[in-house]
């Protein structure tokens, strides 16, 4: 059964579960199932088996480079339930074991933790438990040859909002009046396509021009990579951590 997924941070947390199984982390079991308690990035949706933020610190990169904060991760349960034999199911919940909320992180984060669960319970629904000697996330998790990233299905200039090769005068005056949260897409100008060429790879830049609180107009560089679409963050080292 092929499975589609819209980022590959999602592979990745499957990832690191299969990995966290390996290493013999069974989770606390109860009479419903087990829980794991992993660490989850507001801001990435990244996923990361350990129980305490503080036992993150030493994974972090060294100051002076721009990455994640500690205060960037949260505390929180992945729950494997099991009353059913027949059926899994897992769920997210928060650090008093109810179910997770998306306060206090950003909308990317969120959807990338909801897809996860979602894999993990397609996979569950079509791989029923077929061994007692084998743990049920261990079965779902065993094989993700059939995981696929799917391929855009929309192009940046097909989507509301695109203007094409406007310059920043322009697209002031298209905004103008218009209220907060209100952005256009335009291509990248001759200074973004200057920073491109120095990243040493086939990047193309896009701007997203919006208006802010009190009418202020910004400009967001997005770039579109090989490997996909990410912020610029004044860096020209695509490898560092600070992109996603």
């Amino acid at each position: 059964m092929a499975i589609q997924i819209s980022r590959r941070e999602v592979m990745n947390n499957l990832i690191r579960f299969k990995d966290a199984l390996l290493e013999q982390n069974q989770g606390k079991e109860d009479s419903t199932g087990r829980t794991y308690p992993v660490l989850v990035n507001r801001k990435t949706g990244d996923i990361r088996f350990a129980e305490r933020v503080s036992q993150l610190e030493h994974r972090l990169p060294k100051p002076g480079k721009p990455a994640t904060s500690l205060a960037d991760w949260r505390e929180v349960r992945i729950h494997v339930s099991t009353e059913n034999p027949k059926i899994v199911h897992f769920e997210l919940l928060d650090e008093r074991e109810t179910e997770l909320k998306s306060d206090g992180m950003e909308i990317l984060a969120w959807n990338i933790l909801n897809e996860t669960i979602q894999v993990l319970n397609q996979i569950a629904e079509s791989h029923p438990p077929s061994s007692p000697e084998v743990l049920p996330e261990e079965a779902v998790l065993q094989d993700l040859s059939e995981i696929h990233l799917a391929s855009p299905s929309v192009s940046i200039q097909a989507m509301p909002g695109w203007h094409g090769p406007i310059d920043r005068y322009e697209a002031e005056r298209l905004l103008r009046d218009e209220p907060a949260g209100t952005y256009l897409l335009r291509e990248g100008d001759s200074l973004t396509k200057e920073i491109t060429e120095l990243l040493g790879e086939k990047i193309y830049p896009y701007l997203c021009t919006i208006i802010e609180s009190e009418q202020r107009i910004s400009d967001i560089l997005l770039l579109q990579t090989p490997k996909g679409w990410t912020l610029y963050e004044d860096c020209f080292d695509l490898t560092e951590t600070t992109y996603y």
